[in-house]
């Protein structure tokens, strides 16, 4: 999926066919015809895989990522209802380790689901997002990769702490 990387499809529905071969329209007819559970439909049912549950449930966005596809990336994180802050964290790391795609960080960061992740954070989760942020993240990434970050960061209820704390 990332730079060559293998999967297996043996377990895929036709909802991750559809990502998969970048058919918004289709995913969206299952989605919405059928009102599949998106959670249940994203999970790879491989036994053998080494990924855990929130790495399987962003999968649809991780396909989306890979193909850099804006629309289809939007479209499937904007379904707010089903994404923690587990999965923003897994999203950054994928954006930051796998990927040079700086347009698709900008749009999850700039998102209402995003917003509304932070919204639900006490003020100690999302001092401890910060940090861990900075330090895994932001301490030695191209400038390319902070420019969105801190523009999330400035527009967040707890700004005054990313402005003195850490940056």
């Amino acid at each position: 999926m990332f730079r060559r990387e293998t999967i297996s499809t043996q377990f895929w529905t036709p909802l991750q066919y559809a990502i998969y071969d970048q058919n918004l329209q289709v995913c969206k007819f299952l989605i919405e015809t059928f009102k599949d559970n998106e959670k249940i439909n994203f999970t790879l049912w491989d036994n053998n895989s080494e990924t855990n549950l929130w790495e399987d449930q962003i999968f649809p966005l991780a396909l989306s990522i890979s193909n850099e596809n804006e629309e289809m990336l939007s479209y499937f994180w904007d379904k707010y209802e089903l994404w923690e802050l587990n999965h923003l964290i897994l999203l950054i790391e994928i954006f930051f380790f796998k990927t040079q795609w700086y347009e698709g960080l900008e749009v999850v960061l700039q998102s209402s689901t995003t917003e509304r992740i932070f919204l639900s954070l006490s003020f100690e989760e999302w001092e401890y997002f910060i940090e861990d942020i900075y330090t895994r993240f932001l301490k030695n990434c191209p400038n390319d990769f902070k420019d969105p970050i801190y523009k999330m960061l400035i527009r967040s209820p707890y700004s005054i702490i990313a402005i003195n704390g850490f940056f």
